[in-house]
C-alpha cells in the first residue's frame, strides 16, 4: 500500500470512529472568518514529499508528455489548528481544497494555457497542529521536444517545471523531501508470463531538483521544482509491425536484381516492391510525420531502398525496350570493348558467349548474303543484325543489373550495420 493511500485510509477510519457532529462544528468554527485568498504566513514553505506516477504517455505528434500522478505536498496553516481536548479528540479532518488556501502551483512549460494548473477536487487532510497535507490526483501535461531519430527505439529527455505563478521565493518557498519519482504504473502478467502494462514507455531515470530563478520583470527570486525524466520506448509490438517489414523490404530489393535483366517479371516485381515501400513509408509518416527537423533512421533506410528500386526499374525498362528486335538499335562501338571486359570481371560468361556467337554468326552470314541476290537474303541479314543488336543490349542490361545488384548488396549491408540500432 502506497503512502498516499495509507493516509486516505487513516482519514476514513478517523471519520468512521470520530464524532461527526464535533467535526462539523469544528469545521464551521475554523472556516468562519477564514480568508482562503490570504497566505497562511508571510513566508510559507511548501514541502513536496513525493510524486507518485500512475501513468505516463508520450504524444509524438504534439511533442507533449502526460503524467498522471499523485502530487504529495504539505504546508502549515496555523489558522486551521485546533485543540484535541476542546474538540472531542478530533485528530484528523478532511476539507475541500476550494474552502481553504492552497498554493498556486503552476506548470511553467504547460502544453496549453488551460492545462497549467495542478489543482484537484480531492479533499485535503488537516491535522490539529495546523499542518495540511494535499495529495491531488493531477494530470501533468507539458511540452517536450522529441528526437525520433532512433524510432522505434527512441529515448527522450524531458523536463517538467512546477512553481508558484504569483508569489516569489520570499513569500512562497518550496522544499523537497524526495530526489526521484515513485512509479506505481498498473501492470500484470498475461498468459505465458507476458508482462502487461498501461504504457509503452519505461522510465530510465528521474530526478527532482530545486531551482531559484530571477526574471527581468522582478528582482525577487522565484523558486520552482524541476522534474527531469529520461524515458525509453519499450513496445515489443514494433518488432513485428516496423522492424521486421523494414528488413524484409530491404531483402526484397536484392531479389529484384537477381531476376534476368530482360525479364518482364523484373519490372512487375519491382513495381510491387515500390508499392510496399510506399505503404511502409506512409505508415511511418503517420506516426513520426510531426518531426520535421530530423528523419528516423528506419525510414531513411527504406527510402534508400526505394531509390535503388526506382533506378533498377528504369534500367530494366530501357533494357527491355532496346532488346526487343523491333526496337533494337546498334550499340555504339566504343562501348563494346569495355562492356566485354567488365562482363568478364562480373562473371557474366554466358552473356559474353551469347554476344560472341552472335557476332560470329552475323559475320558469317553477312559474307554469304553478299554473294546472294534477292529480297529474302536481305531480310534474313536484317533479321540477324537485329538479333545481334538485341544480344548486345542483353549484355549491357546484364552488366548494369549485376552492378546494381552489387550496389544494392553493399547498401543493404551498410544499412543493416548502420541502422542496427533500430532493427
Amino acid at each position: 500500500m502506497t503512502r498516499p493511500m495509507l493516509i486516505l485510509w487513516v482519514m476514513m477510519i478517523a471519520t468512521v470512529i470520530g464524532n461527526p457532529e464535533a467535526e462539523q462544528e469544528l469545521r464551521k468554527k475554523l472556516l468562519k472568518d477564514y480568508d482562503k485568498e490570504t497566505m497562511p504566513a508571510t513566508n510559507t514553505t511548501i514541502t513536496i514529499s513525493s510524486i507518485n506516477v500512475l501513468n505516463l504517455k508520450m504524444h509524438e505528434e504534439e511533442h507533449t508528455v502526460d503524467i498522471h500522478a499523485l502530487l504529495r505536498h504539505s504546508w502549515e496553516d496555523l489558522r486551521l489548528a485546533w485543540s484535541l481536548e476542546e474538540n472531542m479528540q478530533v485528530g484528523i479532518m478532511g476539507m475541500d481544497p476550494e474552502d481553504i488556501w492552497t498554493p498556486d502551483l503552476t506548470i511553467y512549460n504547460a502544453a496549453k494555457s488551460s492545462e497549467h494548473m495542478t489543482h484537484s477536487h480531492m479533499p485535503t487532510i488537516v491535522f490539529p497542529d495546523g499542518s495540511v497535507l494535499n495529495v491531488p490526483s493531477v494530470n501533468l501535461r507539458f511540452t517536450c521536444v522529441m528526437d525520433l531519430t532512433y524510432w522505434p527505439h527512441d529515448t527522450h529527455n524531458c523536463s517538467l517545471e512546477i512553481g508558484s505563478w504569483v508569489h516569489n521565493g520570499h513569500q512562497l518557498d518550496m522544499q523537497l523531501e524526495a530526489s526521484g519519482l515513485e512509479m506505481d504504473i498498473s501492470s500484470g502478467v498475461g498468459e505465458g508470463g507476458k508482462n502487461l502494462s498501461l504504457t509503452e514507455w519505461r522510465l530510465e531515470e528521474a530526478k527532482l531538483s530545486r531551482a531559484v530563478k530571477k526574471f527581468r520583470c522582478c528582482d525577487e527570486p522565484y523558486v520552482s521544482v524541476i522534474v527531469n525524466i529520461r524515458v525509453t520506448r519499450d513496445a515489443p509490438v514494433y518488432a513485428w509491425t516496423v522492424k521486421m517489414p523494414a528488413a524484409c523490404l530491404t531483402l526484397l530489393t536484392l531479389v529484384v536484381f537477381l531476376l534476368p535483366p530482360a525479364a518482364g517479371e523484373k519490372v512487375v516485381f519491382g513495381g510491387l516492391c515500390l508499392i510496399l515501400d510506399t505503404i511502409f513509408i506512409g505508415y511511418c509518416t503517420s506516426v513520426v510525420g510531426h518531426a520535421p527537423t530530423h528523419t528516423p533512421l528506419i525510414v531513411l533506410m527504406v527510402c534508400q531502398q526505394f531509390l535503388i528500386l526506382v533506378l533498377g526499374i528504369i534500367v530494366a525498362s530501357v533494357v527491355l525496350r532496346m532488346s526487343r528486335e523491333v526496337y533494337a538499335c546498334h550499340l555504339p562501338s566504343v562501348m563494346k570493348g569495355p562492356l566485354l571486359a567488365i562482363s568478364y570481371f562480373l562473371c557474366l560468361g554466358s552473356y559474353r558467349s551469347l554476344v560472341s556467337k552472335s557476332y560470329q554468326s552475323f559475320a558469317f552470314f553477312a559474307k554469304q548474303d553478299e554473294l546472294e541476290i534477292g529480297e529474302g537474303g536481305a531480310q534474313d541479314l536484317h533479321r540477324r543484325r537485329e538479333n545481334s543488336d538485341a544480344h548486345e543490349w542483353f549484355l549491357l542490361g546484364a552488366v548494369v543489373n549485376r552492378l546494381a545488384l552489387l550496389l544494392s548488396v553493399a547498401v543493404c549491408v551498410i544499412s543493416l550495420i548502420r541502422f542496427s540500432c533500430v532493427l
